[in-house]
C-alpha cells in the first residue's frame, strides 16, 4: 500500500495539471500599432513642435488569479516599446529634426468580462518604470548641433479593449493604453503617451 501512494500522488499531480491547462489560465499576446503624431505651440515661446506618426510593440504575459460571476482577474506585465520622429521649428533661420523612443515595463491588473462566447471586454491599470530618450539634430545659419536626452521615470498605465475568440488556443486582440509619467518625455509635450494596438493572443 506505501509503494502505491506516491504513484497516486502523480497521477493526482498530472490530473491536476491538466485540469489547469484545461482551464487555460495565462496568455501571451503581441500586439502592434500607430502612434498618433501632433502639432503643438509649446507655450510662451515661438517653438512649434510637429511629431510624425510613429508605431508600437506591445507584448504581455497574463496570469488568471481570480474568477467572479462578475469576471476575472487577471496579473499582467506588459512590456511596451514605441518610436516616433518629428521636427520642430523656432523660427525661419532654425529648424530641427529629431527621433525619440521609449519603453516601459508596468506590471498591473487586468479585469476581463466576458459578454459572449467569443468576446470579452477588459480594463487594464498599472505602474512601473520606463525609458525615454530624444535624439535632436539642429541647425540653423551656418551652425549645427546634435542633443541626446535620456530620462528614466516611474509611469502609470491604465486603458481598455476587447477580445475575440477564434480558436481554443487563439484570439485577436485590441486596445488603448494611456502611459502618464513626467511632462515633456521623448517629443510630447504633455504627460500621456496613448498607444493603440492590435494584435493575437495566445491562450494555454
Amino acid at each position: 500500500m506505501k509503494k502505491l501512494i506516491p504513484l497516486r500522488l502523480l497521477g493526482a499531480s498530472i490530473l491536476l495539471a491538466g485540469a489547469g491547462l484545461a482551464a487555460q489560465n495565462a496568455d501571451l499576446s503581441l500586439m502592434v500599432g500607430p502612434l498618433p503624431g501632433s502639432n503643438q505651440v509649446v507655450t510662451g515661446t515661438n517653438t512649434t513642435v510637429i511629431t510624425s506618426t510613429g508605431g508600437a510593440l506591445q507584448i504581455d504575459f497574463g496570469y488568471q488569479v481570480l474568477r467572479t460571476t462578475a469576471g476575472d482577474l487577471w496579473v499582467e506585465t506588459p512590456l511596451t516599446f514605441a518610436f516616433t520622429g518629428g521636427s520642430v521649428t523656432a523660427s525661419r533661420s532654425y529648424s530641427s529634426v529629431s527621433d525619440s523612443g521609449w519603453f516601459c515595463w508596468t506590471p498591473g491588473v487586468r479585469f476581463r468580462v466576458p459578454v459572449e462566447s467569443h468576446i470579452s471586454f477588459y480594463g487594464v491599470a498599472g505602474g512601473g518604470i520606463g525609458t525615454f530618450g530624444t535624439n535632436l539634430i539642429a541647425s540653423g545659419p551656418g551652425s549645427s548641433s546634435i542633443t541626446t536626452r535620456t530620462s528614466v521615470k516611474g509611469v502609470f498605465d491604465f486603458g481598455g479593449g476587447m477580445d475575440f475568440r477564434l480558436t481554443r488556443l487563439l484570439s485577436l486582440r485590441g486596445e488603448v493604453r494611456d502611459f502618464a509619467t513626467a511632462k515633456g518625455l521623448a517629443g510630447t509635450a504633455g504627460h500621456h503617451h496613448l498607444v493603440y494596438d492590435f494584435g493575437l493572443a495566445f491562450h494555454f
